[in-house]
């Protein structure tokens, strides 16, 4: 009976353990999504400078001034 009561036991400790490496799975996969949206907007960000100063050196240089 004991023994019965101690693998029930491990078996609880097993299921626990293997739902919470499930959640730290996803807790790293919403993680890494929220760091690649983070990215992407910096990156937007930057191609949107870019376009901008470029412009504006264009129009810079192309001024008689």
């Amino acid at each position: 009976l004991q023994s019965a009561t101690a693998d029930g036991e491990l078996e609880s400790l097993r299921v626990r353990i293997a739902e919470t490496e499930i959640r730290l799975e996803r807790a790293r996969e919403e993680e890494l999504n929220r760091r690649m949206e983070q990215m992407t907007r910096f990156v937007l960000v930057m191609d949107i400078l870019k376009f901008y100063f470029k412009k504006e050196f264009q129009t810079l240089a192309s001024s008689p001034f």
